[in-house]
């Protein structure tokens, strides 16, 4: 009964894998219409390479194995033992459990040589060969055939294989690996079912700006240090300042609104944030060759929040330009700065509502010290009422940090031509007064063109 009642659950457990994989399209089609209850756009033709994608692991997986036991019955052929058979087939059913199936087909048939052969050398024999093998099909195999597979945590795959073992029994050993990478995949592709990715993935991705939120507020910030260096060196400056630090900010100051964090933390982690913006700044700084754009930042009178203003001056200076930032100067300084500074650019931050008419007043005397001056407004203030900037003299108001990069390289280009022309460089920006002079300057071009 014991034997007819193991048959009948493993022809059970094949008949509902066989209908499985008999429907699994319609399967999939239900699975992506399920999670995109929530809103989830994602398309079928994923899920469908996703499938492939494992199909073929595990195909290849299988091939290995059978490899495996056929080379194990082999050698227990060749080295005298009982039932050559069941030896390699156990070998292939057990190598499908990661790193302990393997030795364990090779503990029975050492203790079976032990047991029928005179002395130890017999049993060695039989050990050292089931090593030799799997370590032939684990580094040179597997790695060639079957290349980086589905990346599923040996962990997960232990614990997948012990549950789908108690509850199927030889069956669910054998269907353990399938299942768990197929949910691993599944969580790659779906949105919802990430967590299945962060519980069953092998790699352990690149730590993002919550764990360098964590380690800030740990106290930690030499770990934060590195983590936000290494993303820098994997990904570059720009995106360790898109995924890593600005996300940081932004959440530290949403915590600090509902009072989840103290104003202690919100300082660290914007101190230390700010000198790691200058300190991966100094690792891009490239030599100076040739004379370069000099680029002044200033922030509004009052201003406080200067970061964002910090972090694209040092992408200006990681382009080869020579940029600057003062802050925490009053307005007439700022204007005695300038012109012993002599910048070719000005980028002026203005966040805080409050601060904009002293902004452009600022701009108002900039402008009256140096008419030629161009100068960039940037900053959440700024960019909601453009219009008093521009009034005041600012040649463009910025929406984005890239639309600031890409005037700044218009002038750098314009001043280039313009000195090769020996004319005065002018910006055509939204100022009428700068957009006058651009006329003038293409005549010019035309009258004297360049060899």
């Amino acid at each position: 009964m014991p034997i007819l009642s193991g048959i009948g659950e493993s022809l059970l457990i094949i008949v509902l894998f066989f209908f499985l994989l008999y429907g699994r399209k319609d399967l999939r089609d239900r699975f992506v219409r399920l999670a995109a209850r929530a809103r989830i756009i994602i398309a079928a033709e994923a899920i469908e390479t996703a499938g492939g994608t494992v199909g073929r692991y595990l195909l290849l997986v299988s091939l290995t194995n059978l490899g495996y036991g056929i080379a194990i019955g082999i050698v227990a052929w060749l080295l005298g033992l009982p039932n050559e058979a069941f030896w390699g087939a156990l070998a292939f059913l057990l190598r499908f459990i990661p790193y302990v199936g393997a030795p364990a087909s090779a503990v029975l048939p050492t203790l079976v040589a032990f047991a029928i052969f005179p002395g130890w050398s017999r049993s060695v024999e039989v050990l050292v060969f089931f090593v030799i093998l799997d370590q032939a099909a684990a580094q040179l195999v597997e790695p060639i055939l079957i290349g980086r597979g589905v990346s599923v945590s040996p962990v997960a795959l232990l614990v997948s294989a012990m549950y789908w073992a108690w509850l199927w029994g030889l069956p669910g050993l054998l269907l353990a690996t399938p299942l768990t990478a197929c949910l691993k995949v599944a969580g790659d592709y779906i949105p919802e079912l990430g967590f299945f990715a962060i519980l069953l993935g092998a790699d352990k991705g690149l730590e993002n700006y919550n764990d360098y939120y964590r380690m800030l507020l740990e106290l930690d910030r030499s770990s934060a240090r590195t983590l936000a260096t290494r993303y820098c060196d994997e990904h570059g400056l720009e995106p360790t300042f898109d995924d890593v630090l600005i996300p940081a900010l932004i959440l530290a100051g949403q915590e600090r609104i509902e009072n989840n964090i103290s104003q202690e933390n919100q300082e660290l982690i914007v101190e230390t944030t700010r000198d790691l913006v200058k300190e991966l700044g100094n690792r891009f700084i490239k030599p100076r060759t040739k004379p370069r754009l000099r680029i002044l930042g200033i922030c509004a009178p009052g201003e406080v929040h200067n970061l964002g203003l910090l972090m694209l001056l040092e992408l200006m200076r990681h382009a080869g330009a020579a940029a600057n930032l003062i802050d925490d100067k009053s307005p007439d300084e700022i204007r005695d700065f300038v012109k012993r500074y002599a910048p070719d650019m000005v980028c002026l931050s203005c966040t805080v509502t409050e601060c904009l008419p002293a902004a452009a007043e600022l701009v108002r005397g900039l402008k009256l010290d140096s008419p030629g001056l161009a100068i960039i407004g940037g900053g959440k203030a700024a960019r909601a009422s453009p219009a008093e900037l521009l009034e005041a003299g600012c040649s463009q108001v910025c929406a984005t940090r890239g639309d600031g990069r890409r005037m700044m390289r218009r002038f750098a280009l314009q001043r280039a031509r313009s000195r090769s022309l020996g004319i005065i460089p002018s910006f055509p920006g939204l100022n009428p007064q700068a957009n006058a002079q651009e006329p003038s300057a293409r005549s010019t071009s035309n009258a004297k063109p360049q060899p």
